[in-house]
């Protein structure tokens, strides 16, 4: 059975699962693969200090646009003046947190030049509240480092969805799951991150992007005096970020993989973990066999199938096997 790993479902003691277990001993308790990954991305931004200011300027923009039809029509006029089919800023907050944040970002990062362009007409032609809002959005939208952020995020944030995507795939396996976090953890693991950064600082030139001057400062207390060091200090920071993701990450799926865990017996199943060699496959998964029998004794004896037999049938598909390959 599986859910979000709330108490209130997998509670050892008075959880949905655990009283299940009274009436249903055999089921077998799974948290969320995609609610895992989840839970990981939420444990590496805490340790990103800055992206609590990502987050403020995404979803205050999603209610200055959503919440003002004005702002909208706006909006889509910037960039029908700069040639620039605007995209729907997206409200962060949602089930599907990384789904969210990488459409939020996508947005943002295609929309910036009419998000800025309108902004400073706004703040020009206005007084009061509205004029403060976008004075204070154009302050952190122009610096250095946010645009900085918001690039490499663009390409951070794609790798994460798809494997979301591919966690939500109802024909996933657990090897297929492990296949996937392994696959996106080594890319992290090689992602070039001084490349990208000095990258970006090339693409900025003379502190200019889309025809707009940038600022090194962007409104943060003790920020990098120079673009020497704030390229220094960000390619830490995401060096950092990939690192931690890798961390995270194993640590909500290392279960899968522990001894004892019956998931971690049903691996056997998958014919690309079978041995190539003869006589190691001939040993191969019997205690696991023996102990996923066992878990089901109950459900399959009610079914009166014969439980001393399901390991010489397992043994069957060695022949088979070795048979198709000849």
């Amino acid at each position: 059975m599986t859910s979000d790993g709330a108490p209130v479902m997998m509670g050892e003691r008075n959880g949905v699962i655990a009283r299940m277990k009274v009436e249903v001993p055999y089921v077998v308790p799974v948290h969320c693969t995609g609610h895992r990954l989840e839970l990981a991305i939420k444990d590496t931004f805490k340790t990103f200090a800055y992206m609590k200011t990502v987050d403020e300027v995404l979803q205050n923009l999603y209610k200055f646009y959503h919440y003002s039809p004005l702002n909208w029509v706006g909006l889509q006029e910037a960039g029908s003046a700069l040639h620039i089919p605007v995209l729907k800023p997206v409200n962060i907050m949602g089930t599907r947190w990384v789904a969210h944040r990488e459409r939020a970002i996508k947005a943002l990062d295609k929309n910036w030049p009419a998000v800025v362009e309108h902004l400073t007409q706004v703040g020009i032609s206005n007084k009061g509240d509205k004029q403060s809002k976008a004075l204070g959005f154009n302050k952190v939208l122009k610096s250095v480092k946010f645009i900085f952020v918001l690039r490499f995020l663009c390409r951070y944030l794609q790798l994460v969805a798809a494997l979301s995507q591919a966690l939500q795939d109802n024909s996933a396996t657990i090897e297929t799951v492990l296949s996937k976090v392994d696959s996106v953890s080594l890319r992290l693991h090689t992602l070039n991150v001084d490349k990208i950064v000095q990258d970006l600082k090339a693409e900025l030139g003379e502190l200019t992007y889309h025809g707009h001057t940038l600022t090194l400062a962007g409104g943060a207390r003790n920020a990098p005096a120079t673009l020497e060091r704030l390229c220094t200090s960000i390619t830490s920071d995401f060096s950092q970020l990939c690192q931690k993701t890798i961390e995270y990450v194993d640590i909500r799926f290392k279960d899968f993989l522990e001894e004892g865990n019956i998931l971690n017996d049903f691996r056997v199943f998958d014919p690309k973990n079978w041995p190539d060699d003869r006589a190691a496959l001939s040993e191969y998964g019997t205690s696991e066999i023996e102990r996923l029998t066992e878990h089901f004794r109950t459900l399959l004896e009610s079914k009166n199938y014969e439980t001393g037999s399901i390991v010489a049938e397992w043994s069957e598909l060695y022949i088979c096997k070795t048979a198709y390959h000849k």
